[in-house]
């Protein structure tokens, strides 16, 4: 879900820590291209992502052993 509506690589993804969403935006650096990019995130990415808005900095993605 992450990956189909923000268009990132996956690497990009799998460090991407929950600080990184503020409710409205995901705001990230690019490994490949060292850009930063900022992209609002749609309702569908939301309703994932809100329940599990911490500040905190670890990962959103993370397998079974966390």
């Amino acid at each position: 879900m992450l990956a189909l509506w923000t268009g990132q690589r996956q690497g990009d993804l799998l460090k991407l820590s929950r600080l990184a969403y503020d409710g409205e935006k995901i705001r990230l650096r690019q490994s490949k291209t060292g850009v930063r990019v900022v992209i609002p995130v749609a309702a569908a990415l939301k309703a994932m992502l809100d329940p599990i808005r911490v500040r905190a900095p670890s990962p959103i993605l993370v397998n079974s052993y966390g």
